[in-house]
């Protein structure tokens, strides 16, 4: 350890045992102790310290003992004493080194709050039942009552009114314990006799039991004793026990600064405010024989009656299980209330400052009172506001997480139903930069590239904060702001913001992907509009809205009307594309924050979660009613309506040019036809084209495996000009037709000799068996022939089930029933094909036949995931075909 500043010893000095032994009462302080043996030999505390080898003068060692001792004085005494040096350090102030605020040389760092130590406090009746022996824990500032007599401490001698063991004397007098050893005033010797009053007899204020005094004390000497303070605020934020002392003396001595002195005892309790306004007179007018000795702090500390209001004061707030009950307490005081929020230190001090909780509090205090800026900036309602700190890191990430206009769905369930909801999403989205920064609103506004104003911010922000619900308003704010700290989106918007958009969209590419997708091409600025906004997160068209580009920015609302999920996966498609030749290959088109962050607050919008949408899709398809008059059939608003049909597109039929009816009963027939039929185009040629074939699989059926246009028709149940028409809008290149190449010899090989099927041979030369057929009878070479039963031999073999012969009259009908047996064994037609080697076209093309010829469905086919279901009939079929080729075939 450190050398202390005390008196060392003398050299090789010989320690003295002292023949009696005297132990320590628990807690007991160094001093009065050495004064207890001392008087116990009737002797002078110099001779105690000559006998444990110190050296005169002692006056530095009056300073030091009860604070901090070296190791070779921790052992002299030990020795001396016959107590363990445990025993001794325990009764120095080094034992509350980290409240005290003390180094290692004893002396004070300042570091702890209340810590300077001068004089003592006593409690009468302690002094009374141990004979004069004093404790430690008196010592410091923070011990103002006894719990054992239920009291205040006392601050002086009854009699002049001094401060006791401020002062520390070595001489050659007796001790007295018990009694004031502060010298007489007035006398005129150097030397001056002790004024020796009797301490036991100094009047205490005496508290009843459970008083908030007590209840006070026994938490801060809890506090005092522990590692981390967990009570009231503490035990959801818990603190290290200096900085909620801190919190204690800041809060406690900004609340009596605020009261009015006649109304302390709104604040404490009635009697301890009475004897804080007695004691807190000035000392001479109680004690004239100071004579205007009081100079300063050391002879005149704060009374034990400021402490125990002040500590008391703050209990009653700080003892409340949270924040919000906290500033509720707070704000309740009838004080002044600013005086009170600028005597709170929120500055670093050596000596602590308020707590981060503290500061929650303070400012949650404020809260009602704070401008919607100011509560976003301080994080009110959270767990723990407080004043922002600067952090350009935070605010340069924001700048790239947040989009200009706010995300629909988050928009929707925070505002209030209104007309529109452009302006709000552009507010909240630069009210999100504002949540715990030190931003201001232009600088928000700038960063999201000036799409609104300033004015437009604050003008939202004060209509939501007089909403009902704008706690719940402002708590999704802020649960938001944090999501997007912790969790960063997928999108960088200020990269997207910045892109070159010249080229976006062409004409040209829009009505190519709006034909493929039964969708008029026309309004490619309107169409480019909505998916840049989609892309960028901000208005295509900047706010406020031009006068001149008024009907583009209504149509670009609307845009929603002509969306079906087939073209807006085209869309994003081209958008994807469009992002990659930019550079971005690693960013969805578009995102949006996950809805669990506004769960479970109560918010004046819409939840669009919660809206039908199969009934709105029947609406705005089937009736074909416009978005306003949606909105009004569900009781919800247009912005709503959008949100929905931008986020789960209706379906809708294909382009059909309407001409005007002949007649009312054309037109109604038209009109009933379509609403039996809202959701047509999966049941017209192109549209069931579309559904059997989008662009991958057809390029992989067409380009790659090279099945034909009459395969692929065949498969669709349409014909090969609907095929070609759809390849033309997915840009696939049709083969030309030409005259077949092929090796005479080859071909008579492979089908003659080796026995592989027309349509084996047609697969892997890519050409049809209509042509593949003729080629080979104009060169001689004869093609195999599927088997015929003729219709009288079917009708006079009994051995073959009546329900299969139709299907069995045709060219190659065993061999199709055969071919189905096989099939059903497999849970798709593709996996079929695979594993028999076919074409799974040419697999559904037999099937259909067979269908056609028996008069009944013999599959279900699989799609979305859902295998091939074989029908009872097909079963059925399958036995006849499984019993008829076990007896030998037809």
């Amino acid at each position: 350890m450190t050398a202390s500043a005390t008196t060392p010893l003398h050299a090789g000095a010989t320690v003295r045992t002292l023949p009696l032994r005297t132990a320590p009462l628990p807690g007991e302080s160094l001093d009065s102790w050495l004064e207890v043996i001392a008087a116990r030999y009737g002797v002078t505390l110099r001779e105690i310290y000559e006998s444990m080898g110190f050296e005169a003068p002692f006056t530095r060692l009056g300073l030091y003992v009860n604070r901090q001792l070296t190791d070779a004085e921790v052992a002299a005494v030990a020795t001396a004493s016959g107590c363990t040096p445990q025993q001794v350090r325990g009764m120095t102030l080094s034992r509350y080194s980290t409240v005290v605020g003390i180094d290692d040389t004893g002396r004070f760092t300042g570091a702890g709050p209340w810590g300077r130590v001068f004089g003592s406090r006593f409690c009468p009746s302690c002094l009374a039942a141990t004979g004069g022996s004093w404790l430690l824990r008196w010592r410091l500032m923070w011990t103002f009552a006894c719990l054992r007599h239920r009291c205040l401490l006392a601050d002086r001698c009854p009699h002049c009114g001094a401060v006791q063991r401020y002062g520390y004397r070595a001489g050659n007098s007796v001790v007295h314990p018990g009694r004031c050893a502060n010298p007489v005033v007035g006398t005129p010797h150097t030397w001056r006799p002790p004024c020796d009053a009797d301490l036991t007899q100094a009047p205490v204020l005496v508290l009843p039991a459970e008083h908030p005094a007590l209840v006070a004390q026994t938490t801060v000497d809890r506090l005092i004793d522990c590692d981390v303070a967990e009570f009231g605020l503490y035990v959801d934020h818990p603190q290290p026990p200096v900085a909620v002392l801190a919190d204690i003396r800041a809060l406690g001595n900004a609340i009596v600064h605020a009261v009015n002195i006649d109304d302390l005892n709104t604040v404490v309790a009635a009697d301890l405010a009475g004897e804080y306004q007695a004691t807190m007179l000035p000392q001479e007018a109680k004690f004239p024989v100071l004579h205007g000795r009081l100079k300063g702090f050391i002879s005149n500390p704060a009374p034990a009656v400021r402490t125990a209001v002040v500590a008391t004061a703050a209990f009653n707030i700080l003892k409340c299980s949270t924040i919000d009950a906290a500033a509720d307490a707070l704000a309740a005081l009838n004080v002044d209330q600013r005086q009170l929020q600028r005597d709170i230190p929120v500055k670093d001090r050596p000596s602590g400052s308020a707590s981060p909780v503290l500061r929650a509090v303070s400012t949650a205090s404020r809260g009602v009172q704070l401008s919607a800026v100011d509560q976003l900036r301080c994080r009110i309602g959270t767990p723990l506001p407080g004043r922002p700190a600067r952090n350009t890191t935070r605010v340069d990430r924001r700048c790239g997480a947040i989009p200009a206009l706010l995300w629909p769905a988050f928009a929707q369930i925070m505002c209030p139903p209104g007309p529109s909801q452009r302006h709000p999403r552009l507010a909240l989205s630069a009210a999100l930069h504002l949540v715990g920064t030190t931003t201001t609103i232009a600088d928000a506004v700038a960063a999201l590239g000036n799409a609104t104003t300033t004015g437009t911010v604050s003008s939202v922000l004060r209509r939501l904060k007089r909403a009902p619900e704008w706690s719940g308003i402002r708590s999704v704010l802020i649960r938001l702001a944090d999501y997007l700290d912790n969790f960063p989106p997928p999108i960088d918007y200020q990269r997207r913001r910045q892109l070159d958009y010249t080229a976006f969209l062409p004409d040209e590419e829009w009505a190519r992907t709006a034909r493929a997708n039964f969708t008029t091409p026309k309004g490619a600025v309107i169409a480019r509009g909505f998916l840049r906004e989609r892309i960028t997160g901000s208005p295509s068209i900047p706010m406020p809205v031009p006068r001149e580009a008024e009907s583009t920015a209504a149509h670009i609302l609307s845009f929603c009307e002509r969306l079906t999920p087939e073209l807006l996966d085209a869309l994003d498609e081209y958008a994807l594309n469009f992002l990659a030749g930019q550079g971005i290959t690693d960013e969805p088109v578009w995102w949006e924050p996950p809805h669990h962050v506004f769960a479970g607050v109560a918010l004046p919008g819409i939840d669009i979660d919660t809206i039908d949408t199969v009934a709105l899709h029947e609406m705005v398809c089937g009736r074909r009613i416009t978005i306003a008059e949606a909105a009004n059939n569900l009781g919800i608003t247009s912005d709503a309506v959008r949100c929905v049909l931008e986020r789960q597109p209706a379906l809708r039929g294909p382009i059909r040019k309407r001409g005007r009816p002949r007649s009312t009963r054309r037109k109604e027939h038209r009109v009933t036809r379509h609403r039996e039929h809202r959701f047509a185009h999966r049941g017209t040629s192109y549209g069931r084209a579309v559904t059997t074939f989008p662009r991958r699989r057809l390029v992989d059926l067409y380009a790659e495996q090279r099945q034909s246009l009459r395969c692929l028709a065949a498969q669709a149940d349409v014909s090969t000009s609907t095929i070609e028409k759809l390849m033309g809008d997915y840009g696939i290149p049709v083969r030309k037709h030409g005259k077949i190449q092929i090796d005479r010899k080859w071909f008579h090989t492979q089908h003659v000799e080796q026995g592989r099927s027309l349509g084996e041979l047609c697969r892997e030369l890519g050409v049809s068996r209509t042509g593949l057929s003729t080629w080979a009878k104009r060169n001689g070479i004869p093609v195999r022939r599927l088997e015929r039963h003729p219709v009288v031999e079917l009708r006079a073999n009994r051995r073959i089930p009546r329900f299969l012969k139709p299907a069995l009259a045709g060219v190659g009908g065993w061999e199709r029933l055969q071919r189905f047996a096989d099939i059903v064994r497999y849970p798709s037609f593709g996996i079929a094909a695979r594993e028999l080697r076919l074409h799974s076209g040419c697999l559904s093309v037999q099937v259909q036949r067979l269908e056609r010829d028996l008069g009944g469905r013999l599959v279900d086919r699989g799609h979305n995931r859902r295998p091939m279901r074989v029908t009872p009939f097909g079963k059925k079929v399958r036995q006849a075909v499984m019993r008829l080729a076990a007896a030998g075939g037809p």
